[in-house]
């Protein structure tokens, strides 16, 4: 399925002819974006990465320019399993100290195909650049590709990324689950936000928020990869490490198909 475009405008989402999703404008301009799930259930979590979306505006936008977003799930043009992605995009470098009124797009995309068994991924040897912190716009999403691509290179299928001082931040493009003395806990801070499905496992008490470091890994009983599109998928090997799949991914992967399809 090719990619589609609608754009919020006068209360309705409208198809949007005038974007190019594989292009470079679209993809790594200044932009705040949520990419969420569709099942049988419709889109999982909304609310929430809309709220996600609506936070991280209002700490951007110039004062007096708002988001209109009360209406936006009434008319999702939804079709069958797919996978979504909430955008506001304006053109500049995502410098600017305050933004003006965005274009709301919505993309419609094929989900990924399903992981079979886990993960092999690499740490970073290039420290988070110090304005990448809390950003999902421009210049961040654009080095997070860079950076996965480059990983992939060699064989991995994802990238830990870190901090100059030693903390762990996340996967290129999910949360970091890691579990040191039977206890799950996602990496979180003043400068990594927990995602959707991240604040979903902590809700259900199943996960706690910590600062990790890559001394830690040393320690680490299991990792994971964990987003909202994905949900959890094991990470069997990290450099030259590996890592056992536990009896938790399975039970937390059903539990979100659940709701993902309306059945919880």
């Amino acid at each position: 399925m090719k990619p589609r475009v609608w754009e919020w405008g006068r209360g309705v989402w409208e198809p949007c002819a005038g974007v190019i999703p594989e292009g470079a404008g679209f993809r790594f301009g200044m932009q705040i974006f949520a990419t969420m799930r569709q099942g049988r259930g419709g889109v999982w979590a909304w609310e929430r990465h809309l709220a996600v979306v609506e936070a991280a505006w209002e700490a951007l936008a110039e004062e007096g320019v708002r988001l209109e977003t009360k209406r936006m799930h009434e008319n999702l043009p939804l079709s069958g399993d797919q996978l979504w992605r909430l955008q506001l995009l304006w053109d500049g470098d995502g410098l600017e100290a305050k933004a003006p009124a965005p274009r709301v797009l919505l993309l419609a995309g094929t989900l990924p195909e399903p992981v079979k068994s886990g993960w092999h991924a690499v740490l970073v040897d290039e420290p988070l650049p110090p304005w990448h912190a809390g950003a999902k716009f421009g210049a961040a999403y654009a080095w997070r590709t860079a950076i996965l691509r480059s990983a992939r290179r060699t064989g991995a299928d994802e990238a830990l990324l870190r901090f100059a001082d030693g903390r762990l931040s996340s996967w290129c493009f999910g949360n970091l689950l890691m579990r040191i003395e039977g206890r799950w806990k996602v990496a979180a801070g003043a400068d990594v936000r927990a995602g959707v499905f991240a604040d979903w496992l902590f809700r259900r008490g199943l996960v706690e928020p910590a600062e990790l470091e890559i001394a830690d890994l040393e320690s680490a009983e299991a990792l994971a990869f964990c987003n909202s599109v994905r949900g959890v998928v094991p990470v069997l090997k990290l450099g030259e490490r590996t890592f056992p799949v536990v009896p938790e991914y399975a039970d937390w992967q059903s539990d979100f198909s659940k709701e993902v399809n309306g059945a919880a």
